[in-house]
């Protein structure tokens, strides 16, 4: 059984997200735009993400976010980037949790940042 996704998502890239906030996350390999496919392994019970890089990325492209770990739970922040169009803008403004062994899909929107999905 592989990676949730894999045939439709086929652009990844595996990293770790650091412990606390991250701004703008921008992993190695990454490519806006190009990668479509994120597998974000957290190192702790802080690992949060509040933005990532979207230089490059054109209106309406998605990105799927796959956490793997067993017991770790990665958190994205409602616009709380400093760069506006890295932003992540989460249902009912409240910070998402994506809990182990889930996914979820980020939605670039020009001039608005990531919709997570």
């Amino acid at each position: 059984m592989g990676t949730p996704g894999a045939a439709l998502f086929n652009q990844s890239v595996t990293a770790t997200v650091p412990t606390g906030t991250t701004d703008s996350y921008d992993p190695t390999g990454y490519v806006g735009g190009t990668t479509n496919r994120l597998i974000l392994t957290p190192t702790d019970s802080t690992s949060t993400l509040a933005g990532l890089l979207s230089s490059g990325v054109a209106d309406g492209f998605a990105v799927q976010i796959y956490n793997p770990s067993s017991t770790l739970s990665l958190t994205f922040l409602h616009q709380s980037s400093l760069a506006t169009n890295d932003q992540f803008n989460c249902v009912n403004g409240e910070p998402v949790v994506l809990e182990p062994f889930d996914t979820t899909i980020a939605c670039y929107i020009a001039g608005s940042g990531w919709t997570l999905i």
